[in-house]
């Protein structure tokens, strides 16, 4: 018997996920970082009974980048942005190399947005709407 139980679910396809980057030759702190932050999103999805790849959908991984977003470090202080991408990605680069082997029919983290994606979207909208504003000799008071 070995001293550990194999974990159920998405947990048993880690180590595959992870050879199958290294065989990519994908860096030590690369694979490191993904294995940590699947660790995290698995152990998150555990709490919310979701242990099937299957029982994860895009609502889901909408509420779990909600939950990063809102989530407070013990000083207080949210996770920064790229972090929380970082986090994503790994969700995302998973669920597209389950869906590659025929281990889930499709990558719910497929159409997920970044942090980074959604700022930008915005500020562009913002542009636009700027683009509306007359311009007129006040805009530039001092000029």
């Amino acid at each position: 018997d070995p001293p550990w139980t194999p974990r159920p679910g998405m947990w048993s396809h880690l180590a595959a996920f992870l050879e199958a980057l290294r065989t990519r030759h994908f860096s030590e702190a690369t694979l490191a970082s993904h294995h940590s932050h699947l660790g995290r999103f698995f152990t998150w999805c555990d709490e919310r009974h979701l242990v099937e790849a299957t029982d994860v959908t895009q609502p889901v991984v909408e509420q779990y980048q909600r939950w990063l977003f809102y989530y407070r470090k013990t000083s207080g202080r949210p996770l920064s942005v790229t972090f929380q991408n970082s986090m994503l990605r790994s969700v995302k680069v998973y669920f597209r190399w389950l869906t590659r082997q025929h281990l889930a029919l499709f990558n719910p983290a497929a159409e997920i947005l970044f942090l980074v994606m959604i700022l930008l979207i915005i500020f562009s909208m913002m542009l636009k709407r700027m683009s509306y504003l007359p311009q007129t000799q006040e805009w530039f008071p001092y000029g």
